[in-house]
């Protein structure tokens, strides 16, 4: 998707702006993040 595309009022961002890189691996249920997202 380009910056063209996006619907009125988003931008686009780097992913790691929004989010923390975290590479250990963890067990959704036991962390006190509020939004978990599991790439494999």
């Amino acid at each position: 998707m380009t910056e063209q595309q996006l619907p009125e009022g988003w931008q686009m961002v780097k992913f790691g702006d929004i989010a923390k890189h975290i590479s250990k691996r963890v067990e959704p249920s036991e962390t006190d993040l509020e939004i978990y997202v599991g790439l494999e």
